[in-house]
Formats: C-alpha cells, structure tokens, sequence
C-alpha cells in the first residue's frame, strides 16, 4: 500500500437497466504524486535491429536508456552524454551579447554559430595584422642623410608582400661628421 497513491485511478460504475452493473477502472490522463515513472519503448533502427529505448523519470533525474546504454541523464543542472557525439539544439542564447558587462552569462555554453563568428573575427584580425620592417633603400646613396639632414626610409608590410614599400621620412637627423665637431 505505501507504493500506491491517490488521484491518477479512477473507477466508474455503469448500470443499464435489466442488467448487472459494470465498473470501469480508468488511469487519469494527467498523473500526479508519483515518486518515479517508466516508459519502455522498443524502436527499430533502419538496419533492423530493435533497440529497446528506457526512460526513467524520478524525483532527483530523468535518465533515457538506448539498450543497456545511459544515452541522456538529466540531474539537476547537469545533462551528461552515455556516449561520445552527443549535441544538444534549440539552445536560446544563440548570439553574443553586445555588453558582456551586463548581459553575459560565464556559466552558458557558447553554440556554434557564436563560436564561428569569433573565429571569423580573429581570423580577420590576423589577416589584417601588419607587420612593417626596414627593407633595403631604393635610393642610390641608401639611408644617408642628405645635408638638410633628412632621410628616407623605405618600410614594407612582411604580412602583405603584395603591396608597395611606405616611404618615411625623418628630418633633423645629425651626420656622424657634424656630432664628431
């Protein structure tokens, strides 16, 4: 008796004249104070194997069973796979938010699509990068300064080969001779 509860059995008594009464026992369609449930369901796989699928509801967990496997266990605030390559889709907080500040959530797990763009962001970042060195002077009397004390220096882009050499120039520039004075 301590297995059984209130409210999810019912049965209806029917009496038609001149004959003897029937009593209907019926399952409530909506269960209540069940302390676990379980459905067992045998599902065939296109290959034709049957799989018998088991899912057991309690009070602490649901746990969905593909044979003898544990395929999802829910407990509490955790969902854990039984087996390597599960996904889970329908995911709410599928983009970024723009003041992380505010509105981000460390404890949410980045989908795809927030990961893809990320990558699509650093991925232009590193393609964008410019890393200029002084390369070799295309002027016939290389990096001297000129009397007015100017030189001109040629500088590339490594990371972009394709376009031409920056031409800087730097002004007031002393010549060995004249500090030696």
């Amino acid at each position: 008796e301590d297995k059984l509860t209130d409210e999810n059995i019912g049965v209806v008594a029917k009496k038609e004249a001149g004959k003897n009464g029937k009593l209907d026992i019926k399952l409530a369609k909506d269960l209540k104070k069940l302390s676990s449930a379980e459905f067992i369901k045998n599902v065939t796989t296109p290959q034709g194997n049957v799989i018998k699928t088991t899912t057991v509801i309690d009070g602490d967990s649901i746990i969905i069973r593909n044979g003898s496997v544990n395929a999802v266990t829910i407990t509490g605030n955790r969902i854990a796979f039984g087996q390597p390559g599960g996904t889970i889709t329908g995911l709410t907080n599928t983009t970024w938010p723009q003041d992380t500040t505010k509105n981000f959530d460390v404890s949410q797990a980045a989908t795809q699509g927030q990961l893809k763009i990320l990558d699509d962001k650093l991925n232009k970042n590193e393609q964008d990068r410019t890393d200029f060195r002084l390369v070799a002077s295309t002027d016939t009397k290389g990096y001297t300064p000129d009397k007015s004390g100017t030189v001109t220096l040629d500088v590339k882009d490594k990371n972009h080969e394709d376009k031409d050499a920056y031409k800087v120039t730097i002004s007031d520039v002393a010549r060995k001779s004249d500090v030696d004075k």
